[in-house]
């Protein structure tokens, strides 16, 4: 049984410098979860990731393909708000379009002075005619150890980097399709090389040798990469937590 509703992702092939794929790849901003007064959780390409990985849990489900020797198991409660039933036959757009509201913290409001004061947020009155800037830093002074840590319900702390999460998606796919570890490194070899500053962690050995280096060094590695995506599509299938 192979997969055929899920396929393999290819990333768009980019002319910025490493600083820039750095910024874009591997670590966040907060400017890009905003629009306008409305913030989502994390990165939209992790909502991406979050949203192929599930319909990935589904189809495995569906087609009762075993994973590290058991069947997969979407936990129906706690997925209950995503649209479940037609996932996999959705694209990420028609998908987040639906369900973008999991995603999106509380807006913060301007209050109109009929309502009532909650104990659960902070008021500040704001003068008009001061400078934003200014009136930031102060915000943030007075915030200061009045804030609690919000629980987030579907993404976790893990730092693991949106560019590594797309090659064990495509590992994995490839593995289950029968391809050989061989045919997988080849392809992530090929695939990422643009990106493979953002995967050595010691690039300056290599360059010590003028050697350009590898992401999939081993075959080996192939096998490390799939076999963290199973754990992963098993943990995040129970518990809805992902990365």
């Amino acid at each position: 049984m192979t997969l055929d509703i899920c396929k393999r992702i290819v990333i768009r092939q980019s002319e910025m410098t490493s600083n820039e794929r750095l910024d874009r790849y591997q670590d966040f901003d907060i400017k890009r979860r905003t629009k306008l007064s409305k913030t989502i959780y994390r990165d939209i390409r992790y909502c991406r990731m979050y949203f192929l990985y599930l319909k990935l849990c589904l189809e495995l489900e569906k087609k009762k393909i075993p994973i590290n020797d058991q069947l997969i198991k979407v936990n129906k409660r706690l997925f209950k708000d995503h649209s479940l039933d037609t996932i996999l036959t959705s694209s990420f757009d028609q998908y987040f379009k639906s369900n973008k509201h999991l995603f999106v913290e509380e807006e913060v409001k301007l209050l109109s002075q009929s309502e009532n004061l909650d104990k659960d947020y902070l008021y500040f009155k704001l003068p008009k005619d001061r400078t934003e800037n200014v009136m930031i830093n102060e915000i943030k002074s007075l915030m200061k150890n009045k804030l609690k840590e919000k629980d987030n319900k579907f993404f976790s702390n893990s730092k693991t980097s949106y560019i590594r999460l797309h090659i064990e998606y495509n590992c994995f796919i490839m593995s289950v399709n029968n391809y050989t570890r061989r045919e997988i490194q080849t392809f992530v070899n090929e695939k990422y090389k643009n990106y493979e500053d953002l995967l050595i962690q010691n690039k300056k050995s290599f360059d010590e040798f003028n050697e350009v280096p590898k992401i999939h060094m081993y075959e080996q590695s192939v096998s490390r990469v799939v076999s963290r995506c199973r754990k992963r599509l098993i943990n995040f299938s129970e518990n809805r937590i992902f990365p």
